[in-house]
């Protein structure tokens, strides 16, 4: 059974305060920033390692439009360090941005992509504005990974339509 989200565009993102490979973080502290939180299954699984990597790819790009990228998963912090270790000496690839431990799957709930039935987060991609406004929302089937160029050409997108919402 999946948890339904309530979550509608244009209202305030769920705040929350976590553990994650950055230190303790809350969504709050990033308000006056673009950020868009990405949702994952497991560490160091083959979907879960192509889409962090995907975003680990682009993050240059991310941060040239002021977007703060934020990974979740139900996995502990150790577990987030060890897997990053492995891709930086594996891939060679540098995940410079929190991945946000949530083992009690609170932010997972708060963000309506928890598989209760098997423990973990599905896929979604969250972007929230500077106010802390959910502009957009998607969430994708565990084997699919999301399009890491479609979320950067929604932010992109909804940057330049600012005055209109």
């Amino acid at each position: 059974m999946m948890l339904i989200t309530k979550l509608q565009i244009g209202q305030e993102a769920p705040d929350f305060r976590a553990e994650s490979t950055k230190g303790p973080i809350s969504l709050g502290q990033y308000r006056g920033n673009w950020v868009v939180l990405f949702s994952y299954a497991k560490d160091d699984t083959s979907v879960c390692t192509a889409q962090c990597l995907s975003f680990a790819d682009h993050q240059e790009a991310f941060k040239t439009l002021g977007v703060q990228l934020l990974g979740l998963s139900v996995d502990s912090v150790e577990s987030h360090e060890k897997w990053v270790a492995k891709l930086e000496q594996e891939k060679g690839a540098m995940l410079d941005f929190p991945l946000i431990a949530d083992q009690d799957k609170r932010v997972s709930r708060l963000y309506g992509v928890l598989d209760e039935d098997k423990g973990v987060a599905l896929r979604g991609v969250f972007v929230i504005d500077p106010a802390g406004k959910l502009r957009f929302m998607a969430c994708y089937p565990l084997r699919v990974a999301p399009n890491v160029d479609e979320a950067f050409r929604v932010v992109r997108e909804l940057k330049e339509l600012k005055d209109v919402w």
